[in-house]
């Protein structure tokens, strides 16, 4: 239930584009992107999604580890983005609170060679952040 429409309103007028591109939408840059949504005032769904590659299934165990660093990353500095255009815009401070344990990795493979050892996928990271 959304008790500060208001707040709400301001934070989907911050959100509404994807980092790295200065515009609405959702667009794909060097193969990473990350998107941020809210759900109401005090809720936001973060998005990050990539391409990546594998060349054998020890070596994906080990990269997709590397890859989630990078994605978390990339959504933290999203967020402090967000906040900063926040406060620029509106002259109020917000804060996200990230928390790293409650996040959903997914990986969709979308290319398996028959005759290389080449496997690409979609690497998605999701978490729900807090808006304070």
């Amino acid at each position: 239930m959304v008790r500060d429409y208001k707040k709400l309103l301001r934070i989907s007028q911050v959100l509404n584009n994807s980092f790295g591109t200065p515009g609405p939408g959702s667009t794909v840059v060097n193969g990473f992107n990350v998107k941020l949504d809210p759900i109401d005032e005090g809720l936001v769904k973060a998005r990050a999604i990539m391409n990546v590659s594998f060349r054998s299934d020890q070596m994906m165990r080990e990269l997709l580890r590397k890859y989630r660093d990078e994605a978390v990353a990339m959504i933290k500095a999203a967020l402090d983005k967000a906040a900063e255009e926040y406060e620029a815009t509106f002259d109020e401070k917000i804060k996200f609170s990230f928390d790293e344990k409650a996040i959903s990795e997914s990986t969709e493979f979308y290319h398996v060679s028959q005759y290389t050892a080449q496997s690409r996928a979609f690497y998605r990271v999701t978490a729900l952040v807090k808006v304070d």
